[in-house]
């Protein structure tokens, strides 16, 4: 039986508080504990000039836990109706494998926190989210027949801050989704000469080889991602690109990284 453990460890959980904390005392009060607590030594926080957003750090983690302070956009969702108007939620988002480094962190601050379950729900369409690493989230269940998306590009997603055009994206993964189908010469429903010139476009980037290839690790086996899919927005100058693996077996595309870049690039 192969091991499991590799990808259990990195899968991504989040858990959602309502806290009695501001987002400054909330700050204030994981930086004491990330300096006083010897359970949390080898750990550190990393901050920015927004105090509604940080992470805590370390090398024996799996990877970064964030916390972040989010009032506005779940507000809106049904299943909060009749919370308080200016109810301060908590999303705590870890690795599964630093689940004993959260819950410490979570002992601490019990008295603070109340933790609030969403109704589960059939997921949303991808157009609903506005921001590229939430979109690809909702892919994961939205597309699960034509796409595996990995952790890593959820991850590497986080940096494309500028793209804001995800109905774009939608349109252009069908493209990728029949790159093979295009480049055997199978697929016949492109009859429009400006979609012909747009595919053919993209056909002549994916195959292109000359650039250096990222190895990523996608339920512990690692995969070169050997070819780039690249999307424009309509909506201004920035375009993100797609790293991408046609994986025979299952005939579909795994997408394991994606980075934002400037028009034109």
């Amino acid at each position: 039986m192969p091991n499991q453990s590799v990808p259990t460890r990195h899968k991504i959980e989040s858990i959602l508080f309502i806290s009695s904390l501001s987002a400054f005392t909330l700050r204030q009060r994981v930086s004491e504990l990330v300096e006083g607590d010897p359970k949390l030594n080898h750990c550190f926080l990393v901050t920015d000039d927004k105090f509604d957003k940080f992470s805590i750090a370390g090398l024996d983690q799996v990877g970064e836990i964030r916390f972040i302070l989010d009032g506005s956009t779940i507000k809106n969702h049904e299943e909060l109706k009749g919370i308080g108007f200016g109810t301060q939620f908590l999303i705590i988002e870890y690795r599964v494998g630093d689940k004993h480094i959260v819950n410490c962190f979570l002992q601490k601050l019990k008295r603070y926190l109340s933790k609030h379950e969403l109704a589960k729900k059939e997921p949303e369409e991808p157009e609903m989210f506005m921001n590229v690493p939430m979109f690809f989230l909702s892919l994961r269940t939205f597309l699960a027949k034509d796409f595996l998306i990995s952790d890593s590009a959820i991850e590497s997603a986080r940096s494309c801050v500028s793209f804001d055009d995800v109905g774009t994206i939608l349109m252009e993964l069908e493209t990728l989704s029949n790159m093979h189908q295009l480049l055997k010469g199978e697929d016949n429903d492109v009859e429009d000469f400006d979609e012909h010139a747009k595919a053919s476009s993209h056909m002549l980037f994916y195959q292109n080889q000359k650039f250096k290839k990222k190895c990523i690790l996608h339920y512990g086996k690692k995969h070169i991602l050997d070819h780039r899919f690249i999307i424009n927005s309509e909506k201004g100058d920035t375009q993100i690109l797609l790293h991408v693996k046609w994986l025979p077996k299952v005939r579909k595309h795994l997408i394991g990284f994606i980075e934002e870049l400037p028009s034109g690039w």
